[in-house]
């Protein structure tokens, strides 16, 4: 698992160098985020992550509770700059869902996975503990 995340950020690391200006400067531009309901699930799914990290510790109903009020109140804030025209609310409601449903499909993903045993992974079925003996 920690190596499929090391991927992921490796590449998203290597995507931000390539970005770079000539000046070495990044600037982010805060109006890709509200392209397209797909873009601001990515960006759901990164600010679930940071907070349930470092601010709040949410399990279960919450978290996807949260993201779905995270992808409205980021829809409405690019209604007020003018990103997001049109419905809003369904905006960020999609956003929010979507951000759910990808986090939910990898993981279904990764625990389907074969985990690796004791003989480096190359036996899948559990053998079940023998009984112990009747004494008598």
């Amino acid at each position: 698992m920690k190596k499929v995340l090391f991927g992921v950020f490796g590449v998203a690391l290597a995507g931000l160098a390539v970005a770079q200006g000539e000046n070495g400067v990044t600037s982010v531009d805060f109006a890709s985020w509200f392209s397209s309901p797909h873009a601001l699930a990515a960006v759901v799914v990164g600010m679930v992550a940071v907070v349930r990290k470092h601010f709040v510790k949410l399990d279960g109903i919450l978290v996807p509770a949260m993201a779905l009020v995270l992808g409205v109140v980021l829809a409405f804030l690019g209604n007020l700059l003018g990103y997001v025209t049109g419905n809003w609310v369904l905006f960020g409601l999609q956003a929010g869902f979507e951000a759910v449903l990808a986090v939910t499909g990898v993981r279904a993903i990764i625990q389907s996975l074969p985990q690796k045993g004791g003989n480096g992974g190359t036996d899948t079925t559990a053998t079940p503990p023998t009984p112990p003996s009747k004494v008598k």
